[in-house]
């Protein structure tokens, strides 16, 4: 059976910062986790957003390829509905 040895340590003085600074550290150090929390719900809701922009993309997309198999390659006005031809430059 081994036997425990004793070790003697010396003590130190332990210093700490002020009260003051204590608190000031504490503050800064909960304010900067809470920044970061909120970070983080920003960017998991932006993340749901992009999701949704690329679902409506998708689509358009396809709305588009309906109006132009429908209607051929022509402009549509936003406000009226409005078709009109698209304007080709003229070849040199």
């Amino acid at each position: 059976m081994s036997k425990v040895k004793a070790i003697d340590v010396d003590h130190k003085e332990v210093k700490s910062i002020s009260e003051e600074q204590l608190k000031g550290l504490q503050e800064a150090v909960n304010k900067q986790n809470q920044i970061q929390m909120q970070i983080g719900g920003i960017e998991g809701h932006k993340a749901t957003l992009v999701t949704q922009l690329q679902g409506i993309a998708e689509g358009l997309q396809k709305m588009q390829a309906d109006l132009e198999k429908e209607y051929g390659s022509v402009n549509i006005d936003l406000k009226t509905g409005e078709i009109s031809e698209v304007d080709v430059p003229a070849s040199n």
